[in-house]
């Protein structure tokens, strides 16, 4: 997990010097977009820079891994201050859920049908490997 903010600016010019396929640019658009949401009846929508950064780190990580074939999730605020990004084929599923502090743990859920779990090792090598499990569902 990223532990200084210098870290992480740093992966993200390196990432914008990458020949970017149009997922990424997609996933990084809709990270972005969540950052002007207003938070209302104390539903916290504007994610937490911790998880803001997280899903940055865990996202250019898993990239690097799987270059074009990285596939457009669906992202949405948990409510919160945390994130949740989806990705679905078929019938699988995975689902990275981020919360707003690393007080609270973070996780991968998968499901396939009936079969479903959750893992707590979080890094971008794990999240590729779910992604490549999904993707040759």
């Amino acid at each position: 997990m990223p532990e200084q903010d210098d870290t992480i600016q740093s992966q993200i010019n390196e990432w914008r010097d990458l020949d970017s396929g149009e997922a990424i640019l997609k996933t990084q658009s809709a990270l972005n977009e969540l950052l002007s949401l207003d938070d209302t009846d104390g539903y916290r929508f504007r994610p937490s820079r911790y998880a803001y950064q997280t899903a940055w780190w865990l996202i250019l990580e898993a990239y690097s891994y799987l270059g074009d074939d990285f596939p457009e999730p669906s992202i949405s605020p948990d409510g919160e201050g945390g994130i949740s990004l989806d990705w679905m084929n078929d019938k699988r599923l995975v689902r990275l859920d981020l919360p707003e502090s690393p007080s609270r743990r973070a996780y991968i859920y998968y499901e396939d049908g009936e079969k479903h779990g959750v893992v707590y090792t979080l890094s971008g090598k794990a999240l590729t490997d779910w992604l490549k499990w999904l993707m040759n569902a």
